[in-house]
């Protein structure tokens, strides 16, 4: 299974933030993840069998930048909207379908070794698209990237 490593050349990348952000700052990972105290949607769960999955070869979600190429597609990704910033990212670049993400999250499985959940996760980590899915967003992530300029402010 190969992750898809992307050419940055013609694509442009965005990044929703809660704050703004001026050009040439390095966006990091957020160490702490995205998963809070209050994972009242599952969010934990989903992101380990996701890590238990990865191949050793992909940037982990916990250490990764997350992007978009199209800036009506970051509030869909869960990104925040009240600044959107365009960024170039720094270091190779990893696509992944949300499909697959979201088929993980509704499913519901009771131990580690459930065959769809693993499949689910796996599919995750191919960077093909997911067949038949009902959303089928492409998130992009980077361990860093710089911001290039403020593109909107909500």
């Amino acid at each position: 299974m190969k992750a898809r490593l992307l050419r940055r050349a013609a694509k442009e990348f965005y990044h929703g933030s809660a704050i703004g952000l001026p050009a040439g700052t390095i966006l990091e990972p957020r160490k702490d993840g995205y998963v809070k105290s209050d994972d009242t949607y599952g969010i934990a769960a989903t992101e380990a069998i996701l890590e238990r999955n990865r191949p050793t070869h992909c940037i982990p979600r916990h250490d990764s930048v997350f992007m978009a190429d199209d800036i009506d597609n970051i509030e869909w990704m869960g990104g925040q909207t009240d600044f959107i910033l365009r960024v170039e990212p720094v270091g190779r670049v990893e696509s992944n379908s949300l499909g697959w993400y979201e088929a993980l999250e509704l499913y519901t499985w009771n131990d580690d070794g459930d065959p769809m959940a693993n499949w689910l996760a796996q599919g995750y980590w191919s960077g093909e698209m997911m067949p038949d899915a009902r959303y089928n967003l492409v998130e992009y992530r980077a361990e860093s990237a710089v911001v290039v300029s403020l593109v909107e402010t909500n």
